[in-house]
């Protein structure tokens, strides 16, 4: 293609076997370019979702079927919860930006691809115009060697005719005249098409360099692709392990403005809406159990005690003897120390403190799991509900409900202290059930 010819001193020389590597380097250029091609369109994404947008809250997008819906929507607090959100939160952004910076290498990548398609025709283009440099300046070549050639054939004969015819001299003078003016003019072009085939060949060695340059990159953003596409999995593993974190620290977690924690705030809801189904005359609110446990256990609090998950205290809550003593009632064993480990004198027992006599008559099984323990917030809440309907009847008069509290503890200043915070709770305000929520899968998979 490129004219190496002795007589070209105007020419840039190309070291054939530099050539000969930079054809093989191409060779090189066009697999990696053809594999790039057939991902390109695979690899398209969609923008990805600024760091500015807002993911749906967590609470939304780790429900607990488990608990009542409604408390899925109130904000909480505690150590636990507080480091579990951030976690979770950390998670979420970790696959939104991996999803953003996948989609900004994809797009690189569809970049790379379309400029090399660009370089290839523009080095088509280069070769074509080469080989019509390469033809053009052989054809000047041959019209030059043709006159040289012609020349020195009429050299001597030239000579004769100017001794044989003086005046045929000036004849000759003009022709060598004009022979030398066409000769300067065809040596002009060939320099012309020289300097136009220099070009040429540095345009070929940039355009080669370039695709080069451009399979590297390719090679670089193929390879931040799949580093991105092979940390999905763990990342959606983090998640998953964020979530399910969620949902224990959720269950220990307490509510602002209140005392209650979410086990037992969820254990009045879940009485309410039984006792709604089996005994909806009562018309008994969480909020009524609600008093009489902050009364009997600070909500399953007492001295120190925590609820666990599945509603039952960390440590049993077990009360005085009923032994007689100053200001006691005497009441004698009656389950067998099962309940209270005093076979002698009977016990107030769990975070509701039934005596265990009561118990055997009104316990329930409130959280079902076919057993009613008396330590179980939900078993107890729902007993102490079911036992406040049998001694009041319709709760929603608030006599009847002194009269079931009255029956409850037959105190004055017990129903007092009950009906204050019965009626502190009630003014709590529950959100809505929320609206159906994406899930964590999509999210991760569809930020936007």
């Amino acid at each position: 293609m490129f004219d190496n010819r002795p007589d070209s001193p105007a020419i840039t020389r190309i070291d054939v076997p530099a050539v000969a590597m930079l054809a093989l380097a191409l060779g090189l250029v066009v697999a990696i370019i053809s594999a790039a091609l057939t991902l390109r369109d695979d690899r398209r994404a969609p923008a990805a979702a600024s760091s500015d947008d807002t993911i749906a809250s967590v609470a939304v997008l780790v429900p607990d079927e488990r608990l009542d819906p409604r408390i899925a929507s109130l904000p909480l607090t505690g150590r636990g919860w507080l480091e579990a959100v951030a976690r979770f939160d950390a998670a979420l952004f970790a696959v939104n930006d991996n999803h953003r910076r996948l989609a900004t290498a994809r797009d690189r990548l569809v970049s790379l691809v379309d400029e090399h398609e660009r370089v290839v025709v523009e080095f088509a283009a280069a070769v074509e115009e080469a080989a019509a440099l390469d033809g053009r300046l052989a054809e000047v070549e041959q019209i030059l060697q043709q006159r040289a050639l012609a020349r020195f054939v009429n050299l001597g004969g030239d000579e004769l005719d100017v001794l044989d015819d003086p005046s045929n001299a000036t004849d000759r003078a003009r022709s060598s005249e004009l022979n030398e003016r066409v000769d300067e003019v065809q040596f002009s072009t060939r320099q012309d098409l020289l300097d136009l085939q220099v070009g040429t060949e540095r345009r070929h060695l940039a355009l080669l360099a370039r695709q080069l340059e451009l399979a590297t990159e390719i090679g670089s953003t193929e390879s931040v692709i799949d580093e991105r596409q092979e940390a999905v999995a763990d990342m959606l593993s983090e998640v998953d392990a964020a979530a399910a974190e969620v949902r224990r620290a959720r269950l220990s977690a307490s509510i602002p403005g209140t005392d209650l924690s979410v086990v037992a705030l969820d254990a009045y809801l879940n009485a309410e809406d039984l006792l709604a189904l089996n005994w909806p005359s009562c018309r008994i609110s969480w909020a009524m159990i609600a008093g009489v446990a902050r009364i009997e256990s600070r909500h399953g609090r007492f001295a120190g005690r925590t609820l666990r998950a599945d509603g039952r205290v960390d440590r049993p809550i077990i009360g005085i003897a009923l032994d007689g003593g100053p200001g006691v009632r005497a009441m004698h064993d009656t389950d067998d120390g099962v309940f209270d480990n005093d076979v002698v004198w009977d016990r107030a027992v769990g975070p509701l403190q039934f005596i265990p006599e009561t118990w055997l008559r009104r316990g329930r099984d409130g959280s079902g799991d076919g057993y009613a323990d008396p330590q179980n917030m939900y078993d107890a809440a729902y007993s102490a509900g079911r036992y406040l309907c049998s001694l009041g009847g319709d709760l929603s008069s608030g006599g009847n409900l002194r009269v079931a509290y009255f029956g409850y503890n037959n105190s004055t200043a017990y129903v007092n202290d009950v009906i204050g915070h019965a009626d502190s709770y009630a003014a709590f305000e529950l959100p809505d059930e929320p609206e159906t929520a994406p899930s964590v899968v999509d999210v991760v998979e569809n930020p936007n």
